[in-house]
């Protein structure tokens, strides 16, 4: 069983009442119109925890302890690849005097994901736990670990995931837990009359709303017929589904970024070489670049190790991979119409 259907064999937005809708890009103001539509090897998503409410219902964070959750799949051709959160509220600044008022939070809860085409699968929501300060506890160490895959390199972090759904496990099955908000549902491009995967708003909430659902500045809202009129009753989450075409976080890829600095040091040619080959091939077969931006990047790789031939220990051109990236001129159409193979590239 993958990482997402353990998780929503615990929590599922069927098992408990509720309400969930994702907010058209109109009744998002300038935010859910300035996105990026999803394409295919050419685009990133990232899933973030916008805003969050806590109904003073419960005596939370003496008797009763939350934790936001999300996993996301993304299902193309034979490839099904899970991205796992656990979020403690703790960690969250504000979010201990959260009950009955809302929290912007802007919290990451997936890193850049390359869309790849398919369908993208979400489960997310928010679980109390009832016990004492152990449970809160534990819930602070899941936490921990799910943190860091919402900010470390899907190649670096693929290995923590299952144990954070095994913890996260066994936390729902303490006595006296309960699903508050819950949400799954899968998600793709236009023409497969089903819910379209598309840059937004998505509300989670414990009760429908009274009032048509808006985002105003980054709040979810009640708007009636004159603007917003309230914060919707009871607890909700907001999320929000990002698309992006660049990325900005160059520097932290380190599988290409350590051989491509290790080929500036060297010395000799044969191994300079050998280290831009081996950046090459981290490149073309990331995990975490689009197809687009693997060939575009392997192909500047190729590009500066040919030009750095037979010099020294490498003074001129970029000084890392954000600088490489930054100066890549293959245009994104060219890149996918070329499509190289590695071999090709390591020539």
């Amino acid at each position: 069983m993958g990482l997402f259907e353990r998780v929503k064999s615990v929590v599922s937005s069927k098992a408990w009442p509720g309400h969930a809708e994702w907010i058209p890009a109109e009744r998002a103001g300038p935010a859910g119109s300035e996105a990026p539509g999803f394409a295919a090897d050419s685009t990133y998503l990232r899933l973030w925890l916008t805003e969050a409410r806590l109904e003073h219902s419960r005596r939370w964070f003496t008797e009763w302890h939350p934790a936001v959750h999300s996993v996301v799949v993304r299902d193309f051709g034979h490839n099904r690849h899970e991205q796992v959160a656990v979020i403690n509220p703790g960690s969250i600044p504000g979010f201990t005097e959260a009950a009955n008022a809302a929290v912007t939070t802007n919290k990451p809860l997936t890193p850049l994901l390359p869309f790849s085409g398919g369908t993208v699968s979400i489960n997310t929501g928010l679980v109390a736990v009832k016990g004492d300060n152990s449970v809160r506890t534990l819930i602070d160490v899941v936490g921990s670990f799910g943190g860091l895959l919402t900010t470390t390199a899907l190649s670096t972090g693929l290995g923590i995931a299952g144990q954070v759904v095994d913890a996260f496990e066994q936390l729902l099955n303490i006595d006296g837990n309960v699903g508050t908000l819950a949400y799954d549902g899968s998600l793709a491009m236009p023409g497969g009359n089903g819910p379209v995967l598309a840059p937004g708003f998505l509300a989670v909430l414990d009760q429908p709303p009274p009032q048509p659902l808006w985002v105003a500045n980054g709040h979810l809202v009640c708007w009636s017929g004159d603007g917003p009129s309230s914060v919707p009753p009871g607890s909700f989450l907001l999320l929000r589904l990002e698309s992006r075409v660049d990325r900005d976080d160059w520097r932290y890829l380190s599988p290409i970024e350590e051989p491509l600095q290790a080929a500036r040091a060297a010395v000799d040619a044969d191994t300079r070489r050998a280290h831009y080959q081996r950046a090459i091939i981290a490149a073309r077969t990331s995990l975490d670049l689009h197809e687009a931006d693997r060939i575009r990047i392997a192909t500047a790789l190729r590009g500066q190790r040919d030009q750095d031939a037979g010099l020294g220990a490498v003074t001129g051109g970029p000084e890392d991979l954000a600088a490489l990236a930054e100066a890549a001129s293959m245009p994104v159409a060219d890149a996918l119409e070329a499509r190289p193979s590695l071999a090709s590239l390591l020539a």
